[in-house]
């Protein structure tokens, strides 16, 4: 697992907490389980449709074959009401499982935003002094990143060689810069 605020690789699987940076990752892994309830709910769904498929390939096929049709008048008396209720409870799980899948939408939806609210700069103090991670918003560039820390611009090729940038005037939104102090 990768923390998506310093990039710190050597994670363990559902580590609560950055080793490197200190950033709280209890909502990335709870996105993770959102997105496995998610894809299993998109499974049973999948299997429901292909079986919905087949009930009406073989209704088709035996109206086809010219086979009797099954009505309530020819079913034994207790069927009818067998399958009524097979379907009633059907009715009942979906739309349990449509509860669940909006409850889980919502909580994505706070997750998203919980992530966004975190993507703020981190202050660091380590045996080279201090700096800071700063996450690169929209319309940012090393020139408007070195006005803010260091109240002008002409500092931008001190921070793309910190950085070991290959292109200094190419950064996107979402890389962490270290702007040393």
């Amino acid at each position: 697992m990768n923390c998506p605020i310093c990039k710190n690789e050597e994670l363990e699987a559902g580590a609560s907490q950055c080793s490197a940076c200190g950033s709280d990752l209890s909502a990335i892994n709870m996105i993770g389980e959102v997105a496995n309830q998610q894809s299993m709910l998109k499974r049973l769904s999948t299997m429901l449709g292909v079986l919905a498929l087949l009930i009406a390939f073989g209704w088709v096929f035996t109206s086809m074959t010219g086979s009797e049709e099954v009505t309530a008048t020819n079913l034994p008396a207790e069927e009818p009401t067998a399958i009524a209720g097979e379907i009633e409870e059907l009715n009942k799980v979906l739309a349990t499982k449509d509860a669940e899948i909006s409850e889980l939408k919502a909580e994505l939806s706070e997750l998203f935003a919980t992530i966004e609210s975190a993507k703020s700069d981190v202050e660091v103090e380590d045996g080279e002094g201090g700096h800071t991670l700063h996450i690169v918003k929209e319309g940012e560039s090393l020139w408007s990143i070195s006005e803010k820390y260091h109240g002008h611009g002409f500092k931008h090729n001190h921070i793309a060689n910190h950085n070991e940038l290959s292109d200094p005037h190419y950064i996107k939104v979402g890389d962490t810069i270290i702007v040393k102090h």
